[in-house]
């Protein structure tokens, strides 16, 4: 199902994805440490978060305050505790979890990608890290690490230091890395979305199913037997 006009073009969902196969993205934005410099992401007007915007509309800075309630309840350590455990499970099967439709759709995600315009393997594995601007950041982000060492099967991630980032690539700007880096060295990238997209639902199509454009999904529901374990969605034009 795709609400744009066409699969894997400009308005498509998936154009300008990055594709990561991100199996470490398990840390919710809600955190402990979010959670002690609230006041200044809300009331910096230059913050992220920042809501000084809203003073002078004080009806939108009211509706705007549950939202903030929230962020603020799920930064405490339980709720981000329970967030990456459950996101963990999901993550650890990601890779696994795609096998079976890339098999029906006749994707050999290890090979090559031809369009008919160019050649060009499916997926690249060049690693990814999380940079870290000081060393009072690094600190600070042992308690991700070890929530995504806990949580993700089988994830294999390595601190650097400041030199070692500067190694793998030495066109960064050292300002950037001076706490070093956490580096994926598995995490890999899909090098064309849109195009695994369209094979996808080539394969769909192929094993029977209906790919409808132009649409917006307005119920999901899970049929029960005698039908089987599948999966109904309903859509209706926009």
């Amino acid at each position: 199902l795709e609400s744009a006009p066409s699969i894997g073009g400009e308005s498509s969902c998936s154009y300008g994805n990055a594709g990561t196969m991100a199996r470490y993205a398990n840390i919710p934005v809600n955190s402990p440490a979010v959670f002690r410099k609230l006041p200044g992401l809300l009331f910096d007007e230059e913050a992220p978060l920042s809501m000084v915007s809203l003073f002078g509309n004080v009806g939108m800075f009211w509706k705007m305050m549950p939202w903030a309630g929230l962020f603020a309840w799920n930064c405490r350590r339980s709720a981000v505790e329970h967030t990456a455990q459950s996101l963990g499970a999901l993550l650890s099967h990601a890779e696994t979890g795609w096998e079976p439709a890339f098999r029906q759709a006749g994707i050999d995600i290890d090979g090559t990608l031809n369009d008919g315009t160019k050649t060009q393997p499916w997926k690249v594995r060049n690693g990814y890290l999380l940079l870290q601007r000081t060393p009072q950041d690094m600190q600070s982000s042992q308690y991700s690490a070890n929530l995504r060492q806990q949580h993700i099967q089988n994830l294999k991630m390595v601190a650097l230091t400041s030199d070692e980032v500067l190694e793998l690539e030495p066109t960064l700007d050292p300002e950037r890395c001076q706490g070093g880096a956490w580096y994926f060295p598995d995490a890999w990238s899909i090098t064309d979305p849109g195009a695994l997209l369209k094979a996808l639902a080539d394969g769909f199509e192929r094993g029977g199913g209906t790919v409808r454009t132009d649409s917006r999904v307005v119920d999901i529901q899970s049929l029960q037997p005698p039908w089987g374990d599948e999966t109904a969605v309903r859509v209706s034009a926009w």
